[in-house]
C-alpha cells in the first residue's frame, strides 16, 4: 500500500549581513584555476546585455535543475528589477574550459533604498562544488555592495530547504532573521 504525498510548504528564509557585526570586507581571492569574467558593457550595450542573459540561462540551468529557463523568462525576471545592472553580474570560469562559467552571482542595489545591497542570485555549477568558489562569489558580491554602492547592510532570501546555501552564508557572516 502506498501513502499518500504530502506536502510540505516551503519558507522563505532572509539572511543579513552587518558591517558593523562581520568587518568590512577584503576582495577575496578567486581559486586557484579559476578566473573571473566581466562584462564591462553590459547594461548599456544590448549585445553585452544579451551575452550576460545567456551566461545566466547556461548557469541556471545547472544550479536549478527542472525548472524551465529561458532567454525570455529571465530577461523578463531582471528586466521587471527596477534596479537590475548586468555590469554588476560576476562570473567565474575554470581556466581550462574558456567560455563555460562555473559559477556566477549577482548583486545589485535593492529598491528599499541605498542603506540596504541586495544578493538576488548565486549559482555554482554542480561540477565545480565544493572548491571554494562559492564562498568566494558571496564575498566578491559583499564587497562589490561595500566598495562601490557604499552600504554597510547586505541581504538575501532562501528556501529553507538548502541547507548547504544557509551553511556557506553563515560562514560568510550572515544571520538568520526569520522568515520573509
Amino acid at each position: 500500500e502506498q501513502l499518500p504525498e504530502v506536502a510540505v510548504p516551503v519558507r522563505k528564509l532572509r539572511l543579513e549581513w552587518r558591517a558593523d557585526h562581520a568587518g568590512v570586507p577584503i576582495e577575496p581571492e578567486l581559486p586557484a584555476g579559476y578566473t573571473r569574467v566581466r562584462f564591462p558593457c553590459a547594461g548599456v550595450d544590448p549585445e553585452a546585455t544579451a551575452e550576460v542573459i545567456k551566461k545566466w540561462i547556461n548557469i541556471l540551468k545547472c544550479g536549478f535543475e527542472g525548472e524551465a529557463w529561458s532567454e525570455a523568462l529571465v530577461d523578463s525576471r531582471f528586466r521587471t528589477e527596477p534596479t537590475w545592472d548586468p555590469a554588476s553580474a560576476i562570473f567565474a570560469e575554470h581556466v581550462d574550459s574558456p567560455g563555460e562559467i562555473a559559477v556566477a552571482g549577482l548583486a545589485w542595489l535593492d529598491t528599499v533604498g541605498d542603506e540596504w545591497g541586495r544578493i538576488h542570485w548565486v549559482v555554482v555549477s554542480p561540477q565545480h562544488r565544493r572548491r571554494g568558489l562559492g564562498k568566494w562569489l558571496v564575498q566578491a558580491i559583499i564587497h562589490h555592495h561595500v566598495a562601490v554602492n557604499r552600504v554597510r547592510k547586505v541581504y538575501l532570501r532562501t528556501e529553507d530547504f538548502r541547507l548547504s546555501a544557509i551553511q556557506l552564508y553563515e560562514r560568510c557572516g550572515f544571520v538568520v532573521i526569520g522568515e520573509g
